[in-house]
């Protein structure tokens, strides 16, 4: 069992002033007490999420992000070609996700992972494969 932690996730848990701040929180003290088992995210998230927080919340709060996720115990994935090349075929097929949006998928796939820590309304058409928690 595990979970796998969208850019979303990170920029509600880390805003408090944003709408789902209060849902990442609660859903964060599931995630960290292992009731769903190992956590995840890629390198592409981890790109998107410290991005973000920078341009919305300057270069100290988007390295206060990066270092929580480098220092916990969630495993950062490097998307590597063959996640890299199916995601694009993916985007190229769903072009209302984002390329991020389809390395996302296209990991969990690869490692066998089932849930998704997300708040985007966009993942709603991958429920056959996936569980989004949030």
């Amino acid at each position: 069992m595990s979970i796998f932690l969208d850019t979303g996730f990170f920029l509600a848990y880390y805003d408090s002033r944003d709408k789902y701040h209060k849902r990442a929180f609660a859903l964060a003290e599931k995630i960290f007490s292992n009731e769903f088992g190992a956590v995840f995210t890629s390198d592409y998230i981890f790109d998107e999420a410290t991005t973000l927080t920078l341009a919305r919340k300057g270069p100290l709060k988007a390295a206060e992000l990066g270092e929580a996720i480098l220092n916990s115990e969630i495993e950062v994935i490097t998307v590597l070609k063959e996640v890299f090349d199916s995601s694009w075929k993916l985007f190229k097929q769903r072009k209302s996700l984002s390329f991020t949006d389809c390395t996302t998928i296209e990991a969990m796939k690869v490692n066998g992972i089932k849930k998704l820590a997300s708040f985007d309304k966009g993942f709603s058409q991958f429920k056959k494969e996936i569980k989004i928690v949030g």
